[in-house]
């Protein structure tokens, strides 16, 4: 086909086709006549489609929805492992989101079985697309070297080549494949203990432990302190003696600047056909597996098991998108206002953070923080949120709007060491916004598990001119002597009493007590999850001083909020100082 796509009607096209019934093979191929002639290859699974890409020449793939073995998207996932420039034009009615999903997936086109007269400019468009991403493909593998530059290793690209033909040789050979996935238990000892380089001389040393004890194994470096191997299992019980061997590489110390260092792994084995039908599942499914090991203590191989291990499996999915979704801008603040109690008016905004999934839409926080936080991801992402919030404070006094508070949560793993303090005083100098118009909410349960640090924190923190506020509280079992010591100037009482307050002895006494030990020490009180009128009338008779909630506003994108915020009157300004603002919530 000529480089520049030019003549393509004039040309047989190699394509296969993967329907559901056999008619719609003909049918597809007649619809497509007036703009290219088809030389069809079908299939009706998954696993057939692979075989022919592995050994036929192919310029474009169509799949409809259903295929015997899976679905589009299962298949989409394999062809983009297996010829990741092939462009696959899609047959199937989606509705937004599936579509939005599809070309996630790689999908170059869809079209609807009803509209077939676009099928075929759309198969000339994909085959257009696709000698521009065959030339932008051997570019870049011209320009990338698969070897780990640590380790001499394969890196990731190559293991899923290797690991595409091995499971083509299973399928016809009868064996099994079986995938390891490796993580260095506790890594970051060694880097304690050493500078960067005694870290690159442990993973050599680990590498080459593995390539002696497995050398019938294909063994890559993912990344970090991750290793994946691939072993084919012809005999029964190859695939855990593989393992075991893995596991006991260990045994011997490493040397870290003249000293002995033990280490453990924790193993992680999944296997074809029995666990997953591609690669990519494979590895998944393998990932999973790790991280229930490591959960369950490390040092140990967990074998993947599918009854009650997808919640495992989802959260490894969710922590490898969660890499570089900042770099993507898939993040993204909201705001809810705080309202003061006896006036109504805005007293401040709390920043929430979504984040847009390019495949799952917009994602509440409980759905991958946990996961961002087990995996040492939420630093990075709650770094990026205290810069967003604080540049935001500044975007909004540039076009007017009075200094506003904007409170922003910060994770108990931010709270280890001086980091905190240092990127605030960095953000707010950077950004030239005042330290009273932030306040950072830390859960009564993170102070708790390690006080005194908390209180050097909190120290480092108030002496910036920085708000503290303690979350959640009521749920961690703050002490009061503890609490008369921690200088914090807002008690955030936990939603779970808020919800029965209108009608529940035992959660009004609760904030009785809480709004009268406030008072107390000199604090202010939020109370969260207002709902109900009744519920804010309560917590008014209460003493609480200011409330949030659906009652008064959900949380808002900054297109959203701006205009509501642009509407306060900024009478009480004083000194940079946030004023309580002249912007009263609906009745």
């Amino acid at each position: 086909m000529d480089a520049d796509g030019a003549g393509i009607a004039r040309k047989h096209v190699r394509s296969l086709v993967v329907a559901g019934e056999p008619d719609d093979v003909m049918r597809w191929a007649e619809a497509a006549r007036e703009d290219v002639s088809l030389e069809v290859r079908s299939a009706d699974t998954i696993a057939g489609a692979l075989r022919l890409v592995e050994t036929c020449e192919l310029d474009v793939a169509l799949i409809g929805g259903a295929v015997g073995d899976g679905s589009y998207r299962d298949l989409l996932r394999a062809l983009q492992l297996a010829r990741e420039e092939l462009p696959v034009v899609v047959v199937a009615s989606l509705d937004r989101h599936a579509l939005r999903e599809a070309f996630a997936l790689g999908a170059t086109d869809v079209v609807a079985p009803g509209d077939l007269g676009r099928l075929g400019p759309a198969i000339v468009r994909a085959l257009r697309d696709g000698v521009l991403a065959t030339m932008l493909r051997r570019k870049r593998d011209a320009a990338i070297d698969e070897r780990d530059p640590v380790t001499g290793l394969p890196q990731r690209t190559a293991f899923e080549r290797y690991a595409q033909t091995a499971l083509a040789a299973c399928e016809q050979d009868g064996c099994t494949l079986a995938v390891l996935f490796l993580d260095v238990d506790r890594f970051r000892v060694v880097n304690e203990l050493g500078d960067h380089s005694a870290g690159d001389t442990v993973l050599r040393e680990v590498a080459a432990r593995l390539h002696d004890a497995l050398p019938a194994a294909y063994v890559a470096r993912f990344g970090g302190d991750e290793f994946v191997l691939l072993q084919k299992e012809y005999e029964p019980g190859s695939a855990r003696a593989a393992a075991a061997a893995a596991v006991a590489v260990f045994a011997a110390p490493f040397w870290v600047s003249g000293k002995p260092v033990y280490l453990t792994a924790s193993v992680g084995v999944a296997s074809a056909p029995e666990d997953a039908s591609d690669v990519g599942a494979l590895i998944g499914t393998a990932e999973a597996a790790v991280f229930e090991a490591k959960r369950l203590g490390r040092n140990m191989v967990r074998w993947y098991r599918s009854p009650g291990s997808t919640s495992s499996l989802e959260r490894v999915l969710t922590r490898r998108d969660l890499h570089g979704a900042i770099d993507r801008r898939e993040f993204e603040l909201y705001y809810q206002p705080m309202y003061d109690v006896e006036t109504r008016a805005i007293a401040g905004v709390e920043a929430l953070l979504r984040w847009r999934h390019p495949v799952h839409g917009l994602m509440l926080p409980d759905r991958f923080i946990p996961v961002a936080e087990e995996f040492g991801l939420i630093e990075e992402i709650g770094a990026w949120a205290m810069d967003r919030a604080i540049a935001q404070v500044r975007e909004w006094s540039d076009i007017g709007i009075p200094a506003i508070r904007v409170s922003v949560n910060v994770s108990a793993r931010q709270l280890d060491g001086d980091a905190l303090p240092a990127l605030v005083g960095r953000l707010l100098a950077k950004y030239e916004v005042a330290a009273s118009c932030l306040e950072i909410e830390i859960t009564e349960s993170s102070i708790m598990r390690d006080v005194p640090a908390a209180l050097r924190l909190l120290h480092a923190l108030r002496a910036l001119g920085v708000r503290v506020s303690i979350d959640d509280f009521g749920t961690g079992y703050t002490s009061l002597a503890f609490l008369k010591r921690f200088p914090v100037d807002v008690l955030k009482i936990d939603r779970s009493f808020v919800a029965d307050v209108a009608n529940g002895a035992f959660d009004g006494a609760v904030v009785r007590a809480v709004t009268t030990l406030a008072r107390g020490l000199g604090v202010r009180t939020v109370a969260e999850g207002v709902e109900l009128e009744a519920q804010f009338d309560r917590l008014r008779a209460l003493d609480c001083d200011v409330v949030q909630g659906f009652l008064f506003c959900h949380p808002l994108p900054v297109a959203a909020c701006t205009p509501l915020l642009g509407a306060i009157n900024p009478i009480g300004r004083v000194g940079g100082q946030p004023a309580e603002s002249g912007l009263v919530a609906p009745r």
